[in-house]
């Protein structure tokens, strides 16, 4: 909604991609209107969301709430490839997927690398320039030790942690380049047929999140 109320703005105040100060609280004010209805209804202090969106549309709402803490959540190749399988068997139609198909019609794993790699690197590059107020989660080390993470994201927004989830442990000890995903039972991920093209680009995302043995 910010993305759109500003996208609104720039094409009346006719300045690009620069949003004047008016602009700026106007939509800030919009926001925290409706923000505070939703808090008080729950009796909560502080609103959360799970975006799936591009991290353009994530810059723009760090322009209008410098405040805010923003949790990346990254997962291998190989994980999305078999999650995105599993979730589209017939098809990626209609899926997040679809608008990447370019080049290898009829190859889902290609598509799903394609998109991968995009979504991957932007979300990289954004965490560039928000160090301080970004937190990289990977999948691979939250199903590791929910606990440690979990206490992390508190930490980082000032909360205190508790234990929510039961008895867990420490992660620090099972470095993401020596664990594998649990596969038993899953059809093989026939990663071959990732283009050679975008293969370097692969490994230096995986490597960027220290993930090199995860495909």
């Amino acid at each position: 909604m910010c993305d759109l109320a500003a996208t609104t703005w720039r094409k009346i105040e006719g300045r690009g991609d620069v949003l004047s100060i008016l602009a700026v609280k106007s939509i800030r004010g919009l926001v925290e209107a409706m923000a505070s209805v939703l808090r008080s209804a729950n009796g909560g202090s502080r609103w959360c969301e799970t975006a799936f969106v591009s991290p353009a549309v994530a810059e723009t709402f760090a322009l209008i709430f410098p405040e805010t803490t923003f949790l990346c959540f990254h997962r291998s190749l190989k994980g999305v490839i078999a999650e995105g399988i599993a979730a589209y068997p017939w098809g990626l139609g209609g899926s997040p997927f679809w608008p990447y198909p370019g080049g290898h019609p009829g190859n889902n794993v290609a598509t799903i690398a394609d998109y991968w790699a995009e979504r991957t690197t932007m979300l990289l590059d954004f965490e560039a320039d928000h160090q301080q107020s970004c937190l990289r989660i990977r999948y691979e080390d939250l199903i590791a030790g929910p606990n440690y993470q979990l206490g992390e994201i508190f930490r980082l927004i000032g909360l205190e942690s508790g234990d929510p989830v039961g008895a867990g442990h420490h992660p620090g000890s099972l470095d993401a380049t020596e664990r594998q995903d649990d596969n038993s039972g899953a059809p093989r991920i026939p990663t071959e047929q990732i283009p050679l093209r975008l293969m370097p680009t692969v490994n230096d995302l995986h490597a960027r999140l220290n993930l090199k043995n995860y495909l």
